[in-house]
């Protein structure tokens, strides 16, 4: 099940939907100074470890976005257990060689950013949680909250595409 089913679900039953978006860090020096095969490997294990982790949770599916980007999606589980999986998915990457960790952020459509009720609002969300934990250095998972809510609608009021819309999200405007 992707995105649009999941929300799709959600708006038939109620059923909560949840994303959690993990972004390596130190990708790019680990490709400079070890070479591309050394950088995909570390992506192949950070994979491994998202899917390890997606799969002990009935309705959580674990896919790369693009580049050094991941997620999980989670359909039908509680707020404490994304939490709980975001947890987990940063303490499996900060202790990965190579790099630095990875920045985790999370979103739900009943989470603490309030209800959310489409795919676009709820992948920005959780994008905009997650470069909050890049920009800050935060090894801990950033769960979207009403601030980031202001964040993606001021990005969406300016009447940006999406691609533009998540670099104002990323640069805190």
């Amino acid at each position: 099940m992707g995105l649009d089913e999941a929300m799709e679900l959600h708006r038939l039953t109620g059923l909560p939907v949840a994303l959690i978006i993990c972004d390596v860090n130190g990708l790019k020096q680990v490709n400079d100074t070890s070479g591309h095969d050394t950088g995909d490997a570390v992506l192949e294990q950070l994979a491994g470890h998202l899917s390890a982790v997606a799969g002990t949770v009935n309705g959580a599916l674990a896919a790369r976005i693009g580049g050094d980007e991941f997620s999980v999606l989670v359909v039908g589980q509680p707020w404490s257990t994304v939490t709980q999986l975001a947890e987990e998915l940063a303490d499996r990457a900060a202790k990965l060689e190579g790099i630095s960790g990875a920045a985790v952020g999370y979103a739900a459509t009943d989470g603490p950013a309030g209800t959310v009720g489409n795919r676009d609002t709820l992948f920005r969300l959780a994008d905009a949680a997650q470069y909050e934990a890049k920009r800050e250095g935060i090894q801990r998972p950033v769960a979207a909250t009403t601030r980031h809510v202001i964040q993606v609608e001021e990005a969406a009021a300016d009447g940006s595409s999406a691609s533009r819309d998540r670099r104002r999200i990323r640069r805190g405007r």
